[in-house]
């Protein structure tokens, strides 16, 4: 029996956040329902995992952990989810960061970070070095670094620095060639924070940035951000502006 509806509309849950994993050219996309996709862009798209949502809980922060100590082969590709190097971290604004694994389709490791809400997550790395941290943009203006060690069964955040700016941090970007982690404060600012020795995590506050809010009585949000290897920063903020920034001295490109 064929049945012909025609009242059928499907509204798929909106795109919260998107993440990609360089090695394995695969992308997780965080939607507004709390569930997260993995999808391969070479196969049009092709969803390969999704790991349900949990009740109260939005996915507001991504970001992919890579095995430092090992080279990208082509299994990487043609394993059907992970080959077990890669890992996903997940931010809310519960207050806590967590593992998403795509092969047992399920949230683990929650992390309370303590620092209120967390609107962001990025990942801190070094060529040549072992270590992993993950960099989590806090509701009470702090931008808390973490070192994740993954273990057999379970796998743990230590904090190992904070780095302050005044006001609830709302976006980060991370630019390995130049050690530099860019901040999008509620107060309408950029931050730029300099890693002068990455092992023992000591931190410099560079400049600061204002956005033009054009009169009106709120600051003007940044919600996204991109630091390029030239020293360029690209933010995307509440007017629907993208801009482009010099680093370096924090004048206006574009």
């Amino acid at each position: 029996i064929v049945h012909r509806i025609r009242n059928l509309q499907f509204e798929p849950s909106a795109i919260t956040k998107l993440s990609t994993c360089m090695s394995s050219c695969r992308v997780a996309v965080a939607r507004g329902d709390g569930s997260v996709e993995l999808v391969d862009p070479e196969q049009k798209l092709r969803t390969l995992a999704k790991i349900p949502g949990l009740r109260n809980r939005e996915i507001d922060g991504l970001a992919w952990l890579r095995d430092n100590t090992t080279t990208n082969n082509n299994n990487n590709k043609n394993n059907a989810v992970s080959n077990g190097k890669e890992s996903l971290i997940g931010a809310s604004r519960d207050g806590t960061i967590f593992h998403l694994d795509f092969n047992k389709l399920s949230q683990k490791n929650d992390f309370n970070v303590g620092g209120g809400a967390v609107l962001d997550v990025e990942t801190i790395s070094k060529r040549g070095s072992s270590r992993q941290l993950v960099a989590t943009a806090c509701e009470d203006g702090t931008i808390r670094i973490l070192e994740y060690t993954p273990e057999e069964s379970v796998s743990i955040f230590v904090q190992v620095s904070s780095l302050t700016t005044g006001g609830s941090v709302l976006s980060i970007a991370w630019n390995e060639t130049r050690q530099m982690l860019v901040a999008g404060v509620s107060d309408g600012t950029i931050r730029t924070f300099h890693c002068t020795s990455f092992e023992k995590q000591a931190w410099t506050p560079k400049i600061r940035i204002t956005v033009e809010n054009y009169g009106k009585r709120t600051p003007t949000r940044v919600w996204s951000l991109l630091a390029l290897d030239d020293g360029t920063i690209v933010s995307g903020d509440s007017l629907g502006h993208v801009q482009f920034w010099d680093g370096d001295v924090g004048t206006l490109f574009k």
